[in-house]
Order: C-alpha cells, then sequence, then structure tokens
C-alpha cells in the first residue's frame, strides 16, 4: 500500500499516522459573526474559537463540516482504537452555533456507525432541504484497496434513515475496488456520490485509477 501514488493510500497513511487523541475542531462562522470577519478566532464559539471533542477512542480525525439552515454544524470523520484499522467506523457529530455538543443529536450530539471487520472512511457530508444529514466515503478490508462507494443518510435526530438503502446504508460495488470523496445533492433531490475506482490494481505497482461516480 505505502507504494501506490493513489490519492486513497496517501490520505489513508496521512490520518493514520497522526496518532490523534481528539478531534479538533477550529471554525470561522464568517457569515454570522462580524467580529469575525477579519480571520480572526470567534471568542463566542467554543474555547476562544476552538473546540476539541473526545469520541472516547483513541483516535477520532475530522474530515468534512456542513451548516444546516439552523445554523448548527455537522462535522464527520473516523474514529478507531489501538491502531485497529478493521474498527475504523464513521463518527458523526453536531454543534451548536456556540460549539456546545447538541444533545439532541445521537448519544451527547455523537453517532458512530460501524462497518463490521472493514476500515470506514467518510469524506463528506451534505445536509438535504428536510435536515436528513447525508455522509459519503468508503469501506474496505485492512490494508487493501477492495472497497466499495458507502453512502449513509441519517434522520435530524441522528438515527439512521431506515427508508434508505439497507436500513439507511447504500454500499456501491464498482468492478474494481473504490472510494467516494464528495457527495451533492440534485435539485431534484437526488444523491450523486463521486470518487475513484482502481482499475488493474497490483500491489506494489503504479496505481491507475479512474473518476467514479454513482447516483442515487
Amino acid at each position: 500500500m505505502k507504494n501506490t501514488q493513489s490519492k486513497l493510500c496517501r490520505f489513508a497513511t496521512h490520518c493514520r499516522a497522526l496518532g490523534a487523541t481528539a478531534m479538533i475542531l477550529t471554525l470561522f462562522l464568517t457569515m454570522q459573526m462580524a467580529q469575525a470577519v477579519d480571520g480572526d478566532l470567534d471568542p463566542t464559539f467554543g474555547t476562544g474559537g476552538m473546540v476539541m471533542t473526545d469520541l472516547n477512542r483513541s483516535t477520532d480525525l475530522a474530515n468534512a463540516v456542513a451548516i444546516q439552515s439552523d445554523g448548527k454544524l455537522v462535522v464527520v470523520g473516523q474514529t478507531y482504537k489501538n491502531n485497529d484499522y478493521s474498527d475504523e467506523d464513521f463518527a458523526v457529530t453536531r454543534y451548536n452555533t456556540d460549539g456546545t455538543l447538541d444533545n439532541t443529536f445521537g448519544r451527547g450530539g455523537k453517532v458512530r456507525t460501524d462497518f463490521p471487520g472493514l476500515a470506514a472512511v467518510p469524506s463528506a457530508v451534505v445536509i438535504q432541504p428536510d435536515g436528513k444529514i447525508v455522509v459519503a466515503g468508503g469501506a474496505f478490508p485492512q490494508f487493501t484497496f477492495a472497497g466499495n462507494f458507502e453512502v449513509v443518510r441519517y434522520n435530524p435526530n441522528g438515527s439512521l434513515d431506515r427508508s434508505f438503502g439497507n436500513g439507511g446504508i447504500v454500499t456501491t460495488t464498482f468492478p474494481e475496488g473504490s472510494y467516494a470523496f464528495d457527495v451533492a445533492l440534485q435539485p431534484d433531490g437526488k444523491i450523486v456520490a463521486a470518487g475513484t475506482v482502481f482499475v488493474d490494481f497490483i500491489p506494489g505497482e503504479p496505481s491507475n485509477t479512474d473518476f467514479a461516480l454513482a447516483r442515487y
């Protein structure tokens, strides 16, 4: 895996090398806080403009953030413990506008979604007009690229939306291993995930990848 030059390899290697013990979130609320328009940390957010959230595992990494219509912040990332990447899960947290965890979401503002036996890494999040939360990424066996697109939809309270896919999760398998890096909503409500697919992948050889798109 170390020899491939793919974007996924660089991304995963970088994230795991961090060895972080807490998710660090620094956000600039430039649209709502006039005093922060010059790039200064917003003192009305968290502690001096910063928030740290521990997900009670050894490594928590935040990858993407979206702002709801009510100003609440939804942050997605992965969480795992003791370098066990096969137990790497999607993590979603929601914050009030002042940076405190939103206790109406999940358990104390936190949600974790398990993909048993797989390393699951979310990379993007989008909020639907009805408040449902769509998260996209990938899940793959440890130290391989034989992964799939994973799209998860949550209700506004953080529970899985059972009307979507298989219990709230849609797995899309391309002919070769794949990973979703971004997600967007069409005006008609359809969901589009974009990422990469590994073509004729051979471990230790330069990677050959193609664009990958899926619409739901």
